[in-house]
């Protein structure tokens, strides 16, 4: 049986995956109007594909997780969780990495606390649709 999402986490969940999709575009955006900017400011010109790819990947993988869990697919957590792990992942090492050092205490515990509240509602909802699918037969 489908399930689509409901309740308050499942609709949070839904949000924070369009939130992060949108994220990803708007790195697909900047960096392609940004690409020709980057070596004249000293900056390597493979990071243009960098962050073209990344809000790619991001983006897609939002996406797609964001209509499987609508939808009620069949792989839809296990999509959400990889999407949610590979965007939280994905941007504290490049933060890490990539960024200057000036440019990494900017907003760091703002995004600790919402990449922390990201993983807690998925973790939360998560919880409750194992107990519904344990409840009524369909799960393991």
């Amino acid at each position: 049986m489908k399930r689509k999402p409901h309740g308050f986490l499942g609709w949070l969940v839904l949000l924070l995956l369009l939130w992060n999709a949108g994220s990803g575009i708007l790195r697909i955006v900047g960096a392609w109007q940004q690409r020709a900017l980057l070596p004249q400011i000293g900056l390597s010109e493979w990071l243009a594909g960098y962050l073209l790819a990344a809000g790619a990947l991001t983006a897609l993988l939002n996406l797609g997780a964001f209509v499987c869990l609508y939808l009620g697919c069949r792989p839809a957590i296990p999509l959400t969780w990889a999407a949610l792990v590979v965007t939280v992942a994905g941007y504290w090492l490049e933060r890490l990495l990539l960024w200057a050092p000036d440019q990494r205490s900017g907003n760091v515990v703002f995004m600790a606390v919402f990449h922390t509240l990201c993983l807690a509602a998925l973790g939360g909802y998560t919880y409750l649709e194992s107990k519904k699918r344990g409840k009524d037969g369909s799960g393991n």
